[in-house]
């Protein structure tokens, strides 16, 4: 895990989805899904929280959030932003989405884990944590998963510090597990590929294309093209 710790400790998480309009696609696709799923009343547990980014986003709308991350630097920002806020119910703590112990079973509602997969390499690693997942929700609660297309990771060049996988795989896997798989979704799609025309979108062209994304995301070819992919899971 440090190689991990240390890739990030040189990357800047804080601003990765906002910084441009092909990274913005993702952010506002898998908020747009996850708004059917998540209210003021849900008690969410986020791991792999990055600098919170989600965290933030459903705490402002009245959610409890726990974020947990296993980068210092990132949880160092969330606090940092925690401090300037108020009112918001968040607690924040370093910690590896392999171990969640320190929860109680059927603690949490929803579960986010939009980060922990990118960097799971063995079978047995993504098992443990999608395990660890299901332990702390509620019957019925809600798995929201992210995972790197393993096609698309190799298209853009394999990254040692990723993992890909591919999406018969990941549904598999969760309904080995008793979830069953709700939604499956390509978070950006064909976005990263033609990035730079992305970028030069207008606010008003940018929404259109992003409802165009939407309209598509669920498909089987969408899913198989895209870099980033988001699956929702239910506990039974």
């Amino acid at each position: 895990m440090n190689n991990i710790k240390e890739y990030y400790m040189g990357y800047d998480e804080e601003n990765r989805l906002n910084k441009d309009n092909a990274h913005r696609v993702e952010f506002d696709t898998t908020i747009h899904l996850l708004n059917r799923y998540i209210n003021k009343n849900s008690r969410i547990l986020d791991i792999g929280a990055g600098t919170g980014r989600y965290t933030f986003f459903y705490a402002n709308k009245g959610a409890s959030v726990f974020s947990m991350d296993l980068v210092e630097k990132h949880v160092e920002i969330i606090e940092d932003k925690l401090n300037k806020s108020r009112g918001l119910k968040i607690k924040v703590e370093q910690g590896d989405a392999l171990d969640l112990s320190r929860f109680a079973d059927g603690e949490f509602s929803t579960v986010l884990c939009m980060g922990p997969l990118y960097h799971l390499h063995e079978q047995e690693q993504h098992m443990k944590c999608l395990n660890e997942c299901r332990r702390v929700l509620q019957p019925n609660g809600i798995l929201a998963v992210a995972y790197i297309n393993k096609r698309a990771l190799m298209e853009f060049g394999e990254n040692p510090h990723f993992v890909g996988l591919e999406s018969d795989y990941m549904e598999a896997i969760l309904n080995g597990m008793d979830f069953r798989v709700r939604e499956h979704i390509a978070t950006d799609g064909v976005t990263p590929k033609i990035g730079r025309l992305v970028n030069e979108l207008s606010e008003k062209q940018y929404k259109r294309w992003l409802d165009f994304h939407i309209e598509m995301y669920n498909s089987k070819a969408a899913i198989e093209n895209t870099l980033h992919a988001l699956i929702i899971a239910e506990k039974v």
